[in-house]
């Protein structure tokens, strides 16, 4: 899941102008250096928990924040980046509880 959804994301913010490229990503939306998507893109590698939850933090502030827009074109734009957030965050919720043992 998680790298198919980053990587939609980031093609999504991309075509709304919202990241120029993968540098950008990993620094404004992933918290991280520079090269880490593209480390993760050619190790075909998953993002770390926490890069997921700087992504998911910058949509849901970003998201709330846009959707209070009076400009339609905005709130659905912010509309989409809550979708982003809430599917990241089931993601990461539900990777967490099939990681653990099942008491007996």
């Amino acid at each position: 899941m998680e790298n198919d959804n980053i990587n939609s994301i980031f093609a999504e913010l991309q075509r709304l102008g919202q990241c120029w490229s993968r540098d950008e990503f990993s620094r404004d939306w992933l918290g991280r250096e520079k090269s880490y998507y593209r480390s993760l893109q050619s190790k075909n590698r998953k993002a770390s928990a926490g890069a997921q939850l700087n992504l998911a933090g910058r949509l849901r502030t970003l998201g709330m924040r846009y959707a209070r827009s009076e400009q339609p074109a905005v709130q659905e734009i912010g509309v989409m980046y809550l979708q982003f957030y809430t599917e990241l965050i089931d993601a990461l919720l539900g990777g967490s509880q099939s990681n653990t043992a099942t008491p007996r």
